[in-house]
């Protein structure tokens, strides 16, 4: 959890000063001579200085929350593409695998009938050829589906392959999407810059209040020896010394410079924001392509559920009676 609370902040007060100082010649006074000081001081910035240095570490934090979000989401899109490629693979491999079972059993029948002379030797020769062609783009296949194996491994920090039964097996059924919608405006990318505007304006702040003065309190301890009177020590004398102090820190130099962070912080405000409007309009574009590409897909794939397949079906059930009948 890298957000901050208010109990759990990570900007505070400056670390109080501790000071001791000796008299090399002792002060004289009613009380007796001055020795030695001690001094605790305490030095209280300008409130607005801690409410931008706070402001600006939660802003830090919640940027890396933000990041391993979209660390999270990038792994989540990656294993979705591979998954589906993985599908389409193993679809592919169960077509080609049918293709070259029926081109096996033609090229059985052709052999016989090229050996009785009813099919010419260019057709026995091109049937063969396909039946090779198949037989290698299967290999390739299975070559691919061990590499895809491998990338998913690399995602998952794994050492080995990935076990094929990790793919679950093709279903045919849709499912069913729905296009509406637009990129959320919690997307990790736009938080993200979001935070880093929170940043940038609480540094600004920090910077102008470097302005403004901070408040220093202290309290001195002076260590106080008896005083005497002819080498005779005066009764009730002695007693030690206890001062409290107050100031202020003003900022009287590198006025110059503090002047040039304020503008530098002011800048990258203006830039953040140019980022914001740059990355929003990125996203809202990467949205509306793959939404068109996916309603293209969802469209092909129900012409081919809806028309071209159970029409082929309808074909190939035609000509199968016809070549039960021996017209084909």
């Amino acid at each position: 959890q890298l957000r901050l609370t208010d109990r759990q902040t990570v900007i505070s007060l400056p670390d109080p000063t501790v000071s001791m100082g000796a008299f090399i010649n002792p002060v004289e006074t009613a009380q007796g001579p001055q020795k030695a000081k001690l001094s605790l001081s305490q030095t209280i910035p300008w409130l607005g200085k801690i409410k931008a240095s706070r402001g600006s570490k939660q802003a830090l934090a919640d940027q890396g929350l933000e990041a391993l979000s979209e660390a999270k989401l990038l792994l989540q899109r990656d294993i979705s593409i591979l998954w589906a490629e993985a599908g389409l693979l193993q679809a592919t491999h169960s077509l080609l695998q049918q293709k070259y079972e029926m081109l096996s059993g033609l090229d059985d029948v052709l052999n016989i009938q090229y050996t009785s002379a009813s099919v010419s030797h260019e057709k026995l020769v091109k049937v063969q050829m396909e039946t090779l062609a198949l037989q290698n783009a299967l290999a390739n296949l299975t070559d691919q589906e061990y590499r895809l194996r491998v990338k998913v491994s690399a995602l998952l920090n794994m050492k080995d392959p990935i076990n094929p039964t990790f793919f679950p097996e093709i279903s045919n059924e849709m499912v069913d999407m729905d296009l509406d919608g637009a990129v959320s405006e919690d997307h990790p990318q736009l938080m993200q810059l979001e935070y880093l505007l929170q940043e940038a304006h609480s540094r600004r702040s920090k910077a102008q209040a470097e302005f403004i003065p901070d408040l220093r309190l202290g309290i001195d301890y002076i260590l106080t020896d008896k005083r005497s009177v002819n080498g005779v020590e005066v009764a009730e004398s002695g007693n030690d010394a206890l001062m409290v102090s107050a100031g202020l820190a003003i900022p009287i130099w590198n006025w110059r410079a503090k002047r040039s962070t304020v503008e530098i912080e002011t800048w990258r405000e203006k830039q953040v924001e140019s980022m914001m409007q740059s990355v929003s309009s990125s996203l809202d574009e990467s949205f509306e392509l793959s939404r068109s590409s996916l309603r293209q897909a969802l469209r092909e794939i129900q012409l081919l559920e809806g028309e071209l397949i159970p029409r082929a079906q309808e074909i190939e059930r035609v000509m199968e009676q016809e070549y039960v009948s021996g017209g084909a």
